[in-house]
């Protein structure tokens, strides 16, 4: 008799025994998939960072090849034709990296600007204010309102225009 109340109580036993384990796999299966989630979600951010840094890091050497053939010009005061950056009709171009055609320069102040010079003393005499005629510093541009790029300097505004 002793043997059967074994029995039995082993019987017993065996299916909750088999079904914690079950339960068991199933709740580690649900972490590993929410952790690998996490991970890929974490992954993706990585990734499109990169990317995102990759792409400025293209478009800031793009604006600086830009920059180092508008400087090129500005200190030769001259195209890649010879021709002067003020002249009537000058064209002056720029080669950017991945485009086949070359892109125009916005070649501005060229013309003298007035400057208006107040409180100018002469010895012991103060004249009202003075207009002075100068030229302006050559300003170069590339590119959209968005993405411009500038050499030379600010645009130097005549004091006399409205």
């Amino acid at each position: 008799m002793n043997a059967a109340f074994t029995k039995s109580s082993q019987l017993q036993k065996a299916p909750v025994e088999l079904a914690s384990k079950f339960t068991q796999l199933g709740g580690m299966m649900i972490e590993s998939l929410i952790g690998l989630l996490i991970l890929s979600v974490i992954g993706g951010g990585v990734m499109h960072a990169t990317a995102r840094m990759a792409n400025t890091q293209q478009q800031q050497t793009v604006n600086n090849i830009t920059v180092n053939q508008m400087r090129s010009m500005l200190v030769n005061r001259t195209t890649s034709a010879g021709a002067d950056l003020c002249a009537a009709g000058s064209n002056p171009k720029v080669k950017l990296p991945g485009q086949t055609e070359e892109t125009a320069v916005v070649v501005k102040g060229c013309s003298n600007v007035n400057m208006q010079i107040t409180n100018v003393k002469t010895g012991s005499t103060t004249l009202g204010a003075q207009t002075v005629s100068s030229m302006r510093p050559v300003v170069l541009e590339v590119g959209t309102e968005v993405n411009k790029v500038r050499v030379g300097g600010v645009e130097v505004r005549d004091a006399t225009a409205p």
